[in-house]
């Protein structure tokens, strides 16, 4: 019987340390022939009304079978509204290296997501921009279906 309670202490504890987690923004950008020019620069800007908290930003890749690459390379740059700016480069795999895609598959495409920025905490409230760039050598990139941002608060 003391085993048992000292197990429902331990679970409660974790249930109470779990924190919610609320999808606050989530936008996808589609291309044409569904090939993502290099000088193509996705912009997503989002209102942050509660500075106070976590933040974790996601960048979610809808591909098919026709991605050239074993990896996306990208820069994302969040810029503050209060003018701070943050940017970080990233290679992305899509395709395993013994060439089957990654991701979950849906409606004929796959879905990667990356976690981009974990933890943020904003100053102040206001709209936060976040920019996506592709860093890939080619001037076009094939396969690529859509590209979204999902901010979740915790």
């Amino acid at each position: 019987m003391k085993s048992y309670g000292f197990f429902m202490i331990v679970a409660l504890m974790l249930l109470a340390g779990c924190k919610e987690r609320k999808t606050v923004f989530e936008e996808f950008t589609s291309f044409e022939r569904n090939s993502w020019q290099k000088f193509n620069l996705l912009s997503y800007d989002f209102e942050i009304d509660e500075p106070v908290g976590d933040y974790d930003i996601f960048l979610l890749v809808r591909y098919n079978e026709n991605f050239p690459e074993k990896f996306l390379v990208f820069n994302a740059e969040l810029i503050a509204s209060h003018g701070e700016q943050r940017l970080r480069k990233y290679n992305l795999q899509l395709i395993g290296f013994e060439g089957n895609m990654l991701g979950a598959k849906s409606d004929g495409f796959y879905e990667v997501k990356k976690l981009l920025f974990k933890d943020l905490s904003f100053r102040e409230t206001g709209k936060q921009l976040v920019e996506i760039q592709s860093m890939m050598k080619d001037y076009e990139v094939g396969g690529i279906e859509q590209i979204g941002l999902r901010v979740i608060k915790h």
